[in-house]
């Protein structure tokens, strides 16, 4: 950057101090897009290994012995050689403390040059230059086009963009649809990721075709919710079946069937779907080739059923109005379902019971890890006990308050019908789910005894006040698996 002023004398001072607000601002984005400055020394250090020694040969022999010796997490970005030192030693003090954020280090032992080398981030090739700017919002992305003519036109060749309406003025909307416009449109390179945030789907699912046209591979789409309708995800505009889409992230919008249908018939690489607070029309998620499913608070009216062969990972958390069904998931190792008061906040008095038999647990019988939470009397998973399958895998269970109704009948259950378990964890934050407690339903049948003969392990998490149940427990436990050699209990604060 201090080459870069030196050579264009012409710039007012005003324009200078902007020059370095925005160098200072891109260097200071790419250290904030991690956690700490451990992460970032390690993921720039990993980076720099893989593309820039790769790319450029003579710099791969003179670093492939330096060892980094500077605390600034920054020292990993080259900085420029000899002739731009010099200039920097020009510079007024205060202005050459914001921008020295390159790296000084010595050469190996064995050199005899004890001159210290200095690079600046303008001299990394232009992939790990771009592998930097997809860490950064699409806006800081195309303001780094100012810099210097090497970067004039890196923006349009960025692999992932990341476009938000938090990044500009809420009112000004048409700003905000010329900007997206003409970043997609003037793109030079196919496109790794694409993640939009905006509000409505007018625009987006134009968008988000023309992130399709650019053979993306992962497509994260979210509604900011400024508009009362939930949006609808337009089949008829963006063409899922294209081939190469792998991984699909959808939050507040409505998906409609003829999007399920794409997804399983057209999409034979999708391997990741997660829906956060989505409408789901669709009867069925079968696609042949998907391996992680996630659903947080979505609201399905109709019998959606999950029967996906390769599936691995499965996740259901809050479902509102009905949980989803499962269905021969024989690949499927890990599954997590989490219900709460959601699933009946739009529940009618008069119902009928059957409503909530989603057969949950018929898909899941091959799982190795397996964790079941909701309140205590939640019809939906006690309508299961009527049909219990065998888990023949399940060595890891998590259960909730729900599995101590009926004095622990359906914690029997599970532990009569899971002969590998190994480790097994109760957690007893003592929520009820008060409609279901109103419902006037046969009542289980009650505790139950069981053998088991390797469980290990046992974690018992309780809030304060419920030690009566605890100890129970505990004899039901010691009583019935012998082969228990670690029994915990937790107190947990409300």
């Amino acid at each position: 950057m201090v080459a870069l002023l030196n050579y264009l004398p012409i710039f007012s001072h005003e324009g200078k101090t902007e020059i370095w607000r925005i160098a200072t601002r891109l260097e200071e984005n790419i250290f904030a897009e991690v956690t700490d400055e451990s992460m970032y020394v390690k993921e720039i250090n990993m980076e720099i290994q893989s593309l820039v020694l790769k790319a450029n040969a003579d710099i791969q022999r003179r670093h492939e012995r330096l060892a980094i010796r500077s605390s600034n997490p920054f020292s990993l970005l080259p900085q420029r050689r000899s002739s731009t030192l010099q200039k920097q030693n020009n510079v007024q003090p205060q202005t050459q403390s914001i921008m020295k954020v390159g790296s000084t280090v010595e050469e190996p032992s064995g050199e005899t040059n004890d001159s210290a080398k200095i690079y600046r981030i303008s001299d990394l090739s232009n992939d790990l230059l771009l592998s930097i700017l997809s860490l950064l919002p699409a806006k800081e992305v195309v303001r780094t086009s100012v810099l210097s003519t090497q970067w004039r036109h890196l923006w349009a060749s960025v692999p992932c963009l990341n476009i938000s309406e938090d990044q500009f003025d809420v009112q000004n909307e048409e700003r905000f649809n010329k900007f997206v416009n003409s970043i997609l449109l003037k793109r030079r390179a196919l496109l790794e990721r694409f993640c939009l945030h905006s509000a409505g789907t007018g625009h987006a699912n134009f968008w988000i075709n023309l992130a399709v046209e650019n053979n993306v591979k992962d497509i994260e789409f979210c509604d900011t919710g400024r508009n009362s309708d939930l949006p609808i995800l337009d089949s008829s505009i963006i063409d899922f079946g294209y081939g190469g889409l792998k991984i699909l992230r959808l939050g507040h919008v409505l998906v409609p069937s003829d999007v399920f249908d794409t997804l399983n018939e057209s999409c034979p690489s999708l391997e990741e779907l997660e829906l956060a607070l989505c409408t789901v029309e669709g009867p069925d998620i079968s696609s042949p080739s998907l391996v992680h499913l996630t659903l947080i608070s979505c609201t399905t009216f109709g019998d959606l059923i999950i029967c996906t062969p390769k599936l691995v990972y499965l996740k259901i958390e809050s479902p509102r109005y009905k949980c989803p069904g499962t269905k021969k998931l024989q690949s499927l190792k890990t599954a997590s379902i989490s219900l709460d008061n959601l699933l009946h906040s739009d529940a009618d008095d008069d119902e009928d019971l059957e409503l909530y038999h989603s057969q949950i647990l018929v898909g899941l019988s091959n799982v190795q890890s397996l964790e079941l939470r909701a309140p205590i009397a939640e019809v939906t998973f006690e309508l299961e006990m009527m049909n219990f399958p065998v888990f023949k895998n399940l060595t890891t269970l998590v259960l909730g308050e729900w599995c101590t109704a009926s004095s622990f009948y359906p914690l029997t259950c599970f532990l009569r019908c899971s002969p590998q378990l190994t480790n097994l964890t109760i957690l007893l934050n003592m929520h009820s789910c008060e409609y279901c407690l109103a419902l006037e339903q046969g009542p289980l049948p009650t505790g139950g005894s069981f053998t088991s003969n390797h469980l290990q392990k046992v974690e018992i998490k309780c809030v304060q006040g419920h030690h009566n149940l605890v100890e129970e427990l505990v004899k039901l436990l010691r009583e019935n698996a012998k082969s228990i050699e670690e029994l915990s209990i937790e107190e947990m604060e409300m």
